[in-house]
């Protein structure tokens, strides 16, 4: 058994004074494997994808982003897209040599710093190292906010001082984040990122009761309950716990201004069931869903007939590239392409209505009927 874990190509080394240099050991884990990775290869530049990084080093995605990002601030690796689909290549900084060099100096002077500060002779003859720098929290106080911007990677349980009412606005979406995210810790990335979204959300808040003549202040109470009501929209479309970042590439005011929308006092039920069944991940809808599936039943109106019955036809005809990928599932993207799906819904209306479709469905399968039909139409269309 100790053959085994101990056998060649079962371990990677990482420099420890560089890990307590960014301090991050993942960081340094991480330009490890792309040192080696460039080395095996003998090439300046190199392709990895996280696949090879969670294999390799035991980093998820999430955490090699958080590493290369680390990488990237210290100017220590360069990264660049390249390819279709695009791909990310890694290589050296061009002033790697003197970044590495200064940070490993950086280690040196702090563990220096460190050891004098530790160190209290006792009887000239003995050194014994005292740890005097661990902080106290201080009794009976609620100035807590310095926890709102922690040390990179520290961890810190941001639920139970949210709870208390101990830490400011940030400390408390933190709070949410850790709940709701999965996150544990929060680098300059995550924080910054948190802090964009928490403005932003705010800035609209105060445009919307501007608009609305709504004198009231919009308070971190309101902030916060905004962000929770966007993170849930946007977990209930996500199959995978989303980052920071793409819940900022996600944000929009109706996420969480339930009231922007006009009330039409129209019930939209057996519209969204239709949605649902086509659109399996649709659990929830957001006021933005349903101006745009108004959007929709419009553009059917021309058609005629009832507003069920023709959305129903639309959804039941949509075409296989929409249902082939999750990207395109979605009542905004079909309310955006409504134009153009309308034309490939009339078109199979028009292929099926046709005196050969039913033959040449028991022969073909209808969906190689309607194709050979169609392109028929078509073609007819183009000569008239």
């Amino acid at each position: 058994m100790y053959n085994q874990i101990l056998a060649q190509g079962n371990w990677i080394g990482f420099s420890k004074p560089l890990a307590r240099g960014l301090q991050s050991i993942e960081a340094s884990l991480l330009l490890s494997e792309i040192l080696n990775q460039l080395n095996y290869f003998n090439e300046e530049e190199v392709f990895i994808t996280y696949e090879h990084f969670a294999e390799q080093i035991i980093l998820t995605p999430h955490k090699a982003r958080k590493a290369i990002n680390i990488l990237i601030d210290n100017k220590l690796i360069e990264v660049n897209r390249k390819g279709v689909p695009a791909k990310n290549y890694y290589k050296l900084h061009k002033e790697f040599k003197s970044n590495i060099e200064r940070i490993l100096s950086l280690d040196i002077k702090k563990f220096n710093n460190r050891k004098s500060k530790n160190l209290t002779t006792i009887n000239n003859t003995k050194e014994i190292i005292l740890d005097n720098n661990i902080p106290e929290i201080p009794k009976n106080s609620n100035n807590f906010n310095k926890f709102d911007n922690e040390q990179e990677n520290e961890y810190i349980d941001f639920r139970p001082l949210a709870k208390e009412g101990k830490i400011g606005l940030l400390g408390k979406a933190k709070a949410i984040c850790q709940d709701k995210l999965s996150y544990l810790t929060f680098d300059n990335f995550d924080n910054k990122k948190l802090s964009d979204i928490l403005g932003s959300i705010k800035a609209n808040l105060n445009a919307y009761n501007k608009q609305n003549n709504i004198t009231a202040r919009v308070t971190d109470e309101n902030v916060l309950k905004a962000f929770k009501t966007a993170l849930n929209s946007i977990l209930n479309k996500s199959e995978e716990t989303p980052s920071l970042a793409y819940v900022k590439s996600c944000l929009t005011p109706s996420l969480y201004l339930d009231n922007q929308s006009k009330e039409t006092g129209k019930d939209y039920s057996q519209f969204l069931n239709v949605v649902k069944s086509k659109f399996k991940h649709y659990q929830k809808f957001t006021p933005q869903d349903i101006r745009d599936l108004e959007r929709i039943i419009e553009a059917l109106k021309e058609k005629g007939g009832s507003d069920l019955e023709n959305f129903k036809e639309l959804f039941n005809n949509l075409p296989q590239w929409v249902l082939d990928k999750r990207y395109y599932q979605s009542i905004s993207f079909v309310a955006k392409k409504i134009d153009e799906l309308k034309q490939v819904y009339s078109l199979d209306e028009l292929a099926r209505q046709n005196e050969n479709f039913h033959a040449l469905k028991e022969w073909k399968g209808e969906e190689e009927a309607l194709r050979l039909i169609k392109k028929v139409l078509l073609k007819n269309a183009s000569n008239s």
